[in-house]
């Protein structure tokens, strides 16, 4: 299996459109929400198992600032709170 973030590192796969939306920065932004794989993946609409994919550098996300910007879209609607 072939892992495209390596530990420790922020380091994107070539032809990532956002390498500084990897799968560390989803990890720290879900936890200082204090959010679930599973709440990620439903505000997405994603699995619970692609997020932990991401997280684990398993599979690419195919468009990370969307992600981003999903993610800020619900922090900014309220759905999510700051710890």
């Amino acid at each position: 299996m072939e892992h495209y973030y390596k530990a420790g590192s922020m380091r994107a796969k070539p032809g990532d459109t956002d390498p500084k939306f990897g799968p560390f920065t989803l990890i720290d932004w879900r936890k200082r929400h204090g959010l679930s794989q599973a709440k990620v993946a439903e505000l997405l609409g994603s699995t619970k198992n692609t997020i932990a994919r991401w997280e684990r550098g398993e599979m690419r996300m195919q468009n990370p600032q969307q992600v981003k910007l999903a993610l800020e879209g619900a922090e900014h609607k309220g759905l999510v709170k700051s710890r």
